[in-house]
């Protein structure tokens, strides 16, 4: 899981410089957010910890 969202921060990283547009950004960022918080809400879910905190 951690490579997982160490994989999918670096992909983030290189297509924002791959493609600076504004629009293209902002979707990727959002996308980023929703898959991060998937990935660390299955890192914490062995500490009981409801999957909503990994979205906050």
């Amino acid at each position: 899981m951690v490579s997982a969202l160490l994989l999918l921060t670096g992909l983030m990283w290189f297509l924002s410089r791959r493609a600076p547009d504004a629009h293209s950004t902002l979707l990727g960022a959002l996308g980023f957010l929703l898959l991060a918080g998937t990935l660390v809400g299955e890192l914490l879910e062995p500490l009981k910890l409801p999957h909503l905190t990994s979205y906050l």
